[in-house]
């Protein structure tokens, strides 16, 4: 067995039930460094690290009768199941979640993917919301996320019910990758009427948690995993959320973190809708379409869509039909300018410009406020 991964979730274990944060575990991390250190120290040396009150040094004397055995145990559960983990050191370890403050020391992650920490490095934006949505609410969350997916940005959300369930549907159906973080170990799935989705994900994706193998989901466990789900993203999208909800926690993170947020308009006699309100009335941008939020991404970021098999990069059809027909499948959809089709479907935008010229001249698309729609007698 690794090594290094027993000892990752023993750092884990001991932040978890030694209940050693903060400024206790800096001190000892000062010292120890390496969380093979840690995991090789022993009783007496992590002790006198600790210090601090008589209570806390009992603690982690109760922690440390089972705490090597236990780590070697989970580490073992984790490799049985395909999964790894990542120090908050490491290079693999995702950029812009280290940048927050109090970024997870141990990352566990689960995938079918060979590198499925590398995804985190792309354009990533959380799409989060209630988990009792309206219709209207989780057609929005499909869309949204399928256009994100379709535009090169990996969705990111929490595997819960209702709109993050909604998120990650949108994302695999449109074959870009979707990430889940979930607020208990990499081991179980919850809810577990996800466990089809989480499977799903699992196989173009990636399940992230800080907590180790083994822990339940418990309600004070959420408000810290959603710091993760916005630390991870460029932007947080929010469809639907009542004012005092998860959802809300998310964003507040988002602007705590420096990071965009972005919210779906919603009914004014809907309290699932009175948070995403609140927020736009706040400041937050408003998002009725794909491009409010992909304009916004740094130029560097948009690398255009996944390929995924039977399809080439940017081409949603995957059928090599004419430029026309292919610009009229996203009109069809959504109206877009020249810019957004000439990145969604990899043609230069001189290509895309004389399809749309073609294509007013025999009626079939019209343009509208600087965006093109497709005609009526198209559909």
């Amino acid at each position: 067995m690794e090594t290094r991964l027993q000892a990752l979730v023993f750092v884990s274990l001991l932040m978890a039930k030694a209940r050693i944060r903060g400024a206790a575990f800096e001190r000892m991390k000062g010292r120890l460094e390496r969380p093979e250190a840690f995991f090789e120290a022993s009783d007496r040396t992590l002790k006198e690290l600790l210090g601090g009150p008589p209570e806390a040094v009992e603690s982690l004397g109760r922690f440390l009768k089972e705490g090597r055995e236990e780590a070697r145990r989970s580490a073992q559960r984790i490799e049985a199941i395909g999964g790894g983990a990542v120090w908050q050191e490491d290079p693999s370890y995702p950029k812009r979640l280290r940048s927050i403050a109090g970024p997870p020391r141990v990352l566990f992650h689960l995938s079918s993917l060979a590198s499925p920490l590398e995804i985190l490095e792309r354009p990533c934006v959380a799409v989060v919301g209630t988990r009792e949505p309206t219709p209207y609410g989780e057609e929005a969350a499909v869309r949204f996320a399928r256009d994100f997916a379709r535009n090169g940005v990996v969705v990111v959300s929490g595997l819960a019910h209702g709109i993050d369930t909604m998120a990650h549907e949108g994302s695999l159906e449109a074959g870009g990758p979707t990430v889940a973080v979930m607020a208990n170990g990499i081991d179980s799935v919850y809810p577990r009427e996800n466990e089809g989705l989480a499977a799903r994900i699992r196989g173009n994706g990636v399940l992230l948690s800080e907590l180790p193998p083994g822990t339940p989901p418990k309600s004070n466990l959420f408000p810290a995993r959603n710091r993760i789900i916005s630390g991870l993203c460029d932007a947080t999208a929010v469809v639907e959320a009542s004012a005092r909800s998860g959802t809300m926690i998310t964003a507040g993170c988002a602007l705590d973190q420096g990071r965009d947020v972005f919210a779906v308009p919603g009914s004014i006699f809907s309290d699932r809708c009175d948070g995403t309100n609140q927020l736009l009335k706040e400041g937050a941008f408003v998002l009725t379409d794909s491009e409010d939020l992909l304009e916004r991404l740094p130029a560097s970021l948009r690398l255009g869509g996944f390929a995924t098999p039977g399809r080439t990069v940017g081409d949603p059809s995957g059928e090599g039909r004419d430029p026309e027909e292919r610009i009229l499948d996203l009109l069809r959809a959504e109206p877009l300018d020249a810019d957004s089709l000439s990145r969604r479907l990899g043609f230069g935008i001189q290509e895309v410009s004389i399809a749309l010229v073609r294509l007013e001249i025999e009626n079939r698309v019209r343009k509208e406020n600087g965006r093109y729609r497709a005609s009526r007698k198209v559909f």
